[in-house]
């Protein structure tokens, strides 16, 4: 990306809030402590930042994180929060907290003793639901939590981490005293979570169908789908980057990806300001008409075949990601199997 950002790359820096971007937004957190001269304990008021950040993997490719640091002031306690997803074969599970704690030497409670795991909520006073995980000490003052690879509970989780806005993550001190660190998503962590974890299941889902997934008969493409929330959908790799889950819909002029996305990919080096080609009006489904910022991505790799050159366009934060006709005229022909469950793409 050139070091100084267009107007239109702003206006995409924009249009997700912030949320994504390099400078964190504070959200809410507190800290809930255990005092036996108060049943109901004491609550110290912080704040908790989120933000993505790109990674190296152990096998040289790039991935997404989230990344948190909560901050109690009064009690000069610290945590930083890494979820990812894992790529460690050795461990038995499919995401991952790694959560570190910053105490100040002269700490009354001693050093953290354990965190049994973590819980979501959708409000502060909630009482949580726990993830299905396991949580280990790895150093002092520092755990690692692995959450469940069973497919049920991964569905869950996947749906807990989503859905709920708030956090809980219980701690046990060295000198036996209870607490819970209650923190906000918000708009930036959810902004966070969305792209990691939808990176996460299309790297999935494309690792199992491409390039051997497909099915090429002389020029015909089968590209296998599947089904979410009733829903079928392509795995497609964009920019060599991020591999995501795509509708397939004929109704769409252009490929639509989200704010959130493009500002992953953004992120990763491969849009540009250079790629963005102007703003141009789409109608809706329900007749209204919506401008959006138009831009270039460099390559969409379905199955096997790959495209380039393929005009997009920008949509709301946490919105759909559309394979439109700005991909689909690049066939000469192009049909859904309902036997086989597969886009058939004809050259």
């Amino acid at each position: 990306m050139t070091t100084k950002i267009s107007k239109i790359l702003a206006l995409v820096f924009l249009s997700i809030a912030a949320a994504a971007s390099a400078a964190a937004i504070a959200e809410t957190a507190v800290l809930y402590e255990e005092d036996p001269t108060d049943p109901l304990g004491k609550r110290y008021l912080g704040s908790i930042s989120w933000r993505i950040e790109i990674i190296s993997e152990r096998d040289g490719r790039t991935a997404s994180v989230v990344r948190a640091e909560v901050m109690i002031p009064s009690r000069k306690l610290q945590m930083n929060l890494l979820f990812k997803k894992n790529d460690n074969k050795q461990l038995l599970a499919s995401h991952t907290f790694d959560i570190r704690f910053t105490l100040p030497r002269n700490f009354i409670h001693g050093k953290v003793q354990s965190v049994p795991g973590i819980l979501l909520k959708n409000d502060e006073r909630e009482r949580g639901v726990p993830l299905k995980g396991l949580a280990v000490k790895t150093n002092e003052n520092h755990f690692l939590i692995g959450l469940s690879n069973v497919g049920p509970e991964v569905q869950k989780n996947l749906q807990l981490l989503q859905e709920y806005n708030w956090f809980d993550l219980p701690i046990i001190a060295t000198d036996g005293r209870h607490s819970i660190l209650a923190f906000e998503k918000g708009t930036a962590g959810q902004s966070a979570f969305d792209v990691v974890l939808r990176s996460g299941a299309g790297q999935q889902v494309a690792t199992a169908v491409a390039p051997n997934g497909s099915r090429i008969t002389g020029s015909r493409i089968e590209v296998p789908l599947k089904r979410v929330a009733g829903i079928f959908v392509v795995p497609v790799l964009i920019n060599d980057a991020i591999a995501l889950d795509f509708v397939v819909d004929s109704g769409a002029a252009d490929v639509s990806i989200p704010s959130d996305v493009v500002m992953a990919l953004i992120r990763k080096g491969t849009i540009s300001d250079s790629d963005f080609i102007g703003s141009a009006n789409y109608t809706l489904a329900d007749g209204s008409i919506m401008p959006s910022k138009r831009f270039r991505i460099r390559s969409l790799k379905v199955g096997n075949r790959v495209i380039e050159n393929v005009t997009a366009s920008l949509a709301p934060m946490r919105g759909q990601l559309l394979l439109g006709q700005s991909f689909l005229t690049h066939f000469k022909s192009w049909s859904i199997d309902n036997t086989t469950h597969a886009l058939v793409l004809n050259e």
